[in-house]
């Protein structure tokens, strides 16, 4: 970058579900936004509309009334080791 630390380029991703993508047919869907990432080079990467839902206890269904735990990630090996490079 010409202008100094500053970031120069930015990858914006509309993922609208970031757990369906990620399923999405064998995980072509990282495969190819990993190859994205390597052509462009971003400095930066937003994902917008992930919609991942909080760590809830075991059979627990939306509008239950259960306590969630929104500070904790959502329990799914696919999605806390992903990598894109």
């Amino acid at each position: 970058c010409e202008s100094g630390p500053l970031p120069c380029s930015f990858l914006s991703l509309n993922v609208n579900g970031l757990k369906t993508r990620v399923e999405q047919e064998n995980g072509a869907w990282l495969e190819g936004i990993g190859k994205l990432v390597q052509e462009l080079e971003p400095d930066i990467i937003a994902m917008q509309e992930v919609k991942l839902t909080a760590k809830a206890p075991p059979g627990a269904k939306k509008g239950d009334g259960r306590p969630r735990q929104r500070d904790q990630p959502w329990d799914n090996d696919k999605l806390l080791d992903w990598q894109l490079v």
